[in-house]
């Protein structure tokens, strides 16, 4: 049984792998697999991106959040714009250890007159103990107009088996009482599977802390192999813990001849799957919490 189910940020963050890894044979969905459902060059489309998307989630719970002073149970609600330097710093110092084991595998240099700061990985189990990454990341910092920017480099970096550049830049802000992080990344190398791999992402990610509702908006382009495509995220929401369903929101991929798969979400524990060569749209089930109301998953196709 197949599951990708990626997190991100404080909630699952469901990618487009994630959610059609329930149609693996053996899973709560009485499915064989994506081809059988989805045509062989929509299934293509689905596990290219599900393969560049667990690269770069990686890289961003990995690498992004521990190093911008997150907090490990709710990133989004930390790295705020308000904090001075001096307690930014110490976070930068002690927060790793909150992330990644064993304890002192991530040791972390400040230099507070560049307002930059050096993590050495050697061998460190990450979040929710998925990925061992090994490498080194710059991190500097600035702040204008009561926002927080953080950029992170990374190069030659291994999470697992993918080794990966990695280049991102987060401005973290403030309006009203939600919390807006904007992000804005690269990311090249290789994947665990051995394909070279190229993404480029902007995306927003608008935080309640009163509601706990995490909503994402943004788009990807990513090549992996000799094949490209596009992905665009449109009010994607997802509340409470980090295993609660999506309650609404699309994800499309798309490669330039027009071939596309649409996932729309609605809080059930399953997701509608369109594409011009199903004819219609068909749902699966999904691991997770469904939100309280929402109609019920299928047991079946």
């Amino acid at each position: 049984m197949r599951h990708f189910t990626v997190f991100g940020n404080a909630f699952a963050l469901l990618t487009a792998a994630a959610v059609l890894g329930a149609l693996q044979a053996g899973c709560a969905v009485k499915t064989v697999d994506d081809s059988d459902v989805l045509g062989t060059q929509d299934a293509a489309l689905v596990e290219d991106d599900g393969e560049a998307s667990e690269v770069e989630t990686d890289a961003e719970a990995g690498l992004e959040d521990p190093l911008a002073g997150a907090d490990a149970a709710n990133p989004l609600a930390t790295a705020g714009a308000a904090e001075t330097d001096a307690e930014l710093r110490d976070r930068l110092v002690k927060n790793p250890g909150r992330f990644f084991t064993p304890a002192g595998c991530v040791v972390t240099t400040v230099d507070p007159s560049a307002n930059t700061a050096t993590s050495v990985f050697t061998s460190c189990v990450g979040p929710y103990n998925r990925r061992t990454y090994n490498g080194t990341v710059v991190t500097t910092w600035s702040r204008a107009a009561g926002k927080l920017t953080v950029k992170h480099d990374a190069v030659g970096f291994r999470v697992d088996a993918a080794t990966v550049e990695h280049h991102a830049t987060i401005t973290y802000e403030k309006s009203g009482a939600t919390l807006v992080r904007t992000r804005q990344a690269q990311t090249t190398g290789v994947t665990k599977k051995g394909k070279a791999l190229s993404r480029s992402v902007t995306m927003s990610t608008v935080f309640d802390p009163a509601a706990r509702c995490t909503t994402r908006d943004g788009s990807a382009e990513t090549t992996v192999g000799d094949r490209s495509h596009s992905r665009t995220v449109t009010g994607l929401k997802v509340c409470g813990n980090r295993f609660a369903c999506p309650t609404a929101g699309t994800i499309v991929l798309q490669r330039k001849n027009g071939e596309s798969v649409t996932l729309s979400f609605d809080g059930a524990a399953a997701v509608s799957v369109s594409s011009p060569r199903l004819g219609r749209p068909v749902r699966h089930a999904l691991q997770c919490i469904a939100a309280q109301g929402a109609a019920a998953s299928p047991s079946a196709n």
